[in-house]
This record gives C-alpha cells, sequence and structure tokens, in this order.
C-alpha cells in the first residue's frame, strides 16, 4: 500500500467573491485550516502593480563558491575497457556519505563517482551578470525558485585541461569517456550531479532546485532560503492590522 495519491495536490477551481474564495460552482471550500496552496490567476487581475512586479521580479542567490566541489554520477560497466588514467579518478559510493535524497531516484549498481569543480564564469556570463564571480546561483521568481545557474567547470585534465562552459557540457563530455556504451550523452544535471552539505553528506542538485521543501538536515539551502524569505517580507510587508 502507498499513499501517494493522498498526497498528491489536486486542482480546485474557485473564483473570488465578496472578499473570499469559494468553490467555482457554489458553496464555500471543505478546506482544512491553515492548507497553503498556488493560486493561479492571469496578470491582468491582480489590482497592484507592485504586487505583480514582486511575483515577477527574477533573482539570485549564491549557493556556491567559487573552487566548490561536485560529484557526478556516472554508470560504470564492470569490465569497461578505461584506462588507468581515467579510472584513478572514479569514487565508490562505499566510500562517501550519501543523503537519503540521492535515492529518490533509481540508482544503478554499477554507479561511480568523478569529482569536478566551480570555476570562473564564462565571458558570456561576465557580460550577462556584470560580474566576474564563479558559483552556483539558485535562480528563484516570485520567491519560487526556478533553476541553477553553474558558471564554468573544471574536469579531469583526461577530459579536458580547459574549464568547460557548463555543468551540462560537463556531464556530456565524461560521459562519453566513461559510458561509451550509452547512445546518447545526455542526462539530468539535477540528479546527476551532487553538492555536499554542511553535515558532509551529498545530495543531488535537485535538492538545491526544491529549496522551499528542504527538510531540516539541509542546514546550507535553509540558511540560504531564509534570507530570500526575509527579502521578500522587507519588499513588500504583509499587513499589521
Amino acid at each position: 500500500m502507498t499513499d501517494y495519491f493522498a498526497k498528491t495536490p489536486i486542482r480546485v477551481p474557485v473564483k473570488f467573491v465578496e472578499g473570499k474564495w469559494e468553490f467555482l460552482y457554489g458553496g464555500g471550500l471543505p478546506i482544512k485550516p491553515g492548507t497553503i496552496g498556488d493560486l493561479i490567476v492571469e496578470k491582468a487581475q491582480i489590482t497592484d502593480q507592485k504586487f505583480l512586479a514582486l511575483l515577477s521580479r527574477k533573482v539570485e542567490y549564491k549557493m556556491l563558491k567559487e573552487g566548490a566541489e561536485l560529484l557526478i554520477a556516472l554508470a560504470v560497466r564492470a569490465g569497461s575497457e578505461l584506462s588507468a588514467e581515467l579510472r584513478k579518478h572514479l569514487i565508490s559510493p562505499s566510500t562517501i556519505q550519501l543523503g537519503t535524497d540521492y535515492f529518490s531516484v533509481p540508482r544503478s549498481r554499477e554507479t561511480r563517482f568523478v569529482k569536478v569543480s566551480i570555476g570562473p564564469p564564462t565571458r558570456r556570463q561576465v557580460q550577462q551578470r556584470q560580474s566576474a564571480d564563479g558559483g552556483v546561483w539558485l535562480q528563484a521568481e516570485g520567491g519560487r525558485t526556478k533553476g541553477i545557474l553553474v558558471s564554468s567547470v573544471f574536469v579531469p585534465d583526461e577530459i579536458s585541461k580547459q574549464p568547460l562552459d557548463s555543468l551540462n557540457h560537463a556531464f556530456t563530455k565524461l560521459s562519453e569517456s566513461y559510458e561509451p556504451w550509452r547512445q546518447a550523452h545526455t542526462g539530468s544535471i539535477y540528479t546527476r550531479a551532487l553538492y555536499q552539505e554542511k553535515n558532509e553528506k551529498w545530495y543531488p542538485l535537485e535538492v538545491l532546485r526544491t529549496a522551499a521543501t528542504a527538510k531540516d538536515e539541509h542546514a546550507l539551502i535553509k540558511e540560504h532560503w531564509s534570507r530570500i524569505e526575509a527579502q521578500l517580507m522587507l519588499t513588500y510587508p504583509t499587513s499589521s492590522n
């Protein structure tokens, strides 16, 4: 038995009538007090333009600094004809601490890791962001996380002696060398790339992307997410009535 469907959100059509929300087809909403959900409306129906600007505002919050290390998960088949130079970079899952979120998606028993590090920003990133800082940024819009931005990435010299221009590019190059049996060398960096938390455990970048739902063990995220919420409160304070 599973409670998956009991936890799955359901869409409830509503209408705003005389200062309160009602079921679109009549009557109140039989929902528990304190229930949290998302309200989806047309932008033209928002009467406060400052409020609309806040909801539409895109911001970035730096989560990891230049030089931070990430682990890339690769399925290295037994008997793969890899050179000694490539094999020396492989890290076994048994030698590191993996957070529970790592197992949220199926993992091959042949999974091994290769360490990469965050490099300086690319020329294009410098022009776009007007900053020479490298790192990993959490991108948010209206207080909701949208994705992550990573500057250039250093990989082992056997893969590339020059920093690669994105984490996706780094994963592709690593997959070509360590997973030659794959027809396509693409994958989700959110599940294939891991960052290290303050508890020294490694978690998928997907945890960063869904920062608002982070658990207590994600101290790094909680620290930054509290700043995001504080910034929203300062920008658009709630009524004190």
